[in-house]
């Protein structure tokens, strides 16, 4: 869906900008985005374009980000760690989710959730078994310049999401972290 010509004043002002200011991102002339915002002429394809790609671009930069949110320190437990190191560090980091990695690359996920589910089913064999046979699939990754809502989005069908920089993990973002923002 289109834009509609009546949010261009809207917009600017959320963002904080008077006329002028548009019109230095945007090419075009103070008194042009006057005369649209009062609806006393009727732009030209290209005009709306300026003016909408320049708001685009200066909202996009407001916005925040994965690196703004995520925890730089990351947690992570090798693929052929016994269950019992990744419970003792899921206690000592205060953390319900957990990376799994092999060769530095994410290979899967283990959780508070299937560690218990484990546990009920057979608490002594819980304590032998290896990480990888008990991990989930792999967090979703996403680079450091993801905006929130792209976060917010994935959030809602994962427990958390590996937030990489030059293919090398560089932190994480919970559900947690998250709800921190508001």
């Amino acid at each position: 869906m289109f834009p509609n010509i009546s949010d261009i004043k809207k917009r600017r002002k959320k963002l904080g900008l008077t006329q002028t200011q548009l019109s230095l991102h945007s090419n075009v002339s103070q008194s042009m985005i006057a005369k649209l915002e009062s609806g006393v002429i009727e732009p030209s394809y290209a005009i709306v374009c300026n003016i909408f790609e320049a708001l685009h671009i200066l909202e996009s930069k407001n916005t925040l980000k994965a690196k703004n949110i995520m925890k730089k320190k990351t947690a992570c437990v090798v693929s052929d760690s016994y269950v019992s190191k990744a419970i003792k560090l899921m206690k000592k980091k205060e953390i319900s989710q957990i990376p799994v990695l092999e060769n530095n690359i994410p290979v899967g996920s283990i959780s508070e959730k299937t560690i218990l589910e484990k546990i009920i089913e057979n608490p002594e064999e819980c304590k032998n078994l290896l990480v990888s046979e008990i991990m989930d699939v792999p967090f979703p990754t996403i680079n450091e310049k993801t905006p929130i809502d792209m976060i917010t989005a994935i959030l809602r069908h994962n427990q958390a999401i590996l937030v990489l920089k030059k293919n090398k993990i560089s932190g994480i973002i919970t559900k947690a972290d998250l709800l921190s923002t508001i």
